[in-house]
Order: structure tokens, then C-alpha cells, then sequence
């Protein structure tokens, strides 16, 4: 009679195992950073589109690159978003209310980091996925953005 129940009993706890680390990889908790590894050195400049959309800012001064980065080190991201609409109070248009900050390499590639600026959560949208995260490097990101788009306001 044991024997019988022993069988049964494996496969559910096997499958519940399977089941747990599928859920852990896909939506674990804990927070990962993916610029953690990111070298100042390694970036040759930063487009940078603040709050008008239609004006790219191309960042190429070393003491910039080195501000962008040094946030981009504090990033933390959770959980992968599906839908970051629904992140967005009611009537805000989330396509226009956002800045970008696109790194382009020395070695060809480039990373794209887009940061809603109304939105009920922090979220941050790397290369096209969007991410919950963490609300001080999203606002430090923002305003980083808007001063570059500032500064060459007053320059150009």
C-alpha cells in the first residue's frame, strides 16, 4: 500500500519543484542590476531625447558619459512587464511622455534606455523590455536627461 501512494506523492513534489523554479526565474523577487558591470570607458556617447521628443541630444563629453553611467550602476530591476500601460494613470499618453538615453559602445553595439516620466510605478524599458524598478535612479535618470537637452539648448 506505501509503494502505491509513493509514486504519486514523487511526481507531485517533483512537479511542484519544476513549477517553483520556473515561477523563480521568471518573477524573482530580488532585484538584479544590469548596468552593474557598465565602464564609463566602454560608452562612446549618449543620444539623449528628454521631454521633446523631437530633439536628440548627442552626448560625447567624458564628465557626462561618466554622470549617465554612474546612475545607470544604481539601476535595479525586479520583475519583467508585459504591459507597461498599465502603469500609466488615466489619460496620460505614455508614448509622449518619456526621455531616452541611447549608449552607443566603442564596440558597435548600443543599449536603449527608455524612462516613462508619468507613470504609477517606476518602470525602465532596456532594449524594448520593460522592468519594474526602483524610483530614485528613474527620477535621477530623468532629470540627468533634461539637463543635457538644457545644456545644449544653451550652447547650440
Amino acid at each position: 500500500m506505501a509503494r502505491k501512494l509513493l509514486k504519486p506523492v514523487l511526481v507531485g513534489v517533483v512537479s511542484c519543484a519544476i513549477l517553483f523554479f520556473i515561477q523563480y526565474i521568471y518573477s524573482s523577487p530580488w532585484a538584479k542590476t544590469p548596468f552593474a558591470n557598465l565602464d564609463a570607458d566602454d560608452v562612446l556617447s549618449v543620444n539623449v531625447i528628454a521631454l521633446a521628443p523631437s530633439i536628440v541630444t548627442p552626448v560625447t563629453d567624458r564628465e557626462s558619459i561618466e554622470q549617465v553611467v554612474d546612475v545607470l550602476r544604481s539601476v535595479e530591476t525586479y520583475k519583467k512587464v508585459l504591459r507597461d500601460d498599465i502603469y500609466y494613470s488615466e489619460g496620460a499618453v505614455p508614448s509622449d511622455i518619456y526621455v531616452t538615453l541611447t549608449l552607443l559602445m566603442k564596440d558597435g553595439s548600443k543599449t536603449v534606455v527608455w524612462v516613462p516620466v508619468i507613470a504609477l510605478k517606476p518602470i525602465l524599458r532596456i532594449n524594448n523590455q520593460s522592468y519594474e524598478s526602483t524610483q530614485e535612479p528613474c527620477d535621477e535618470l530623468i532629470r540627468i536627461a533634461n539637463e543635457l537637452g538644457e545644456k545644449l539648448d544653451k550652447t547650440g
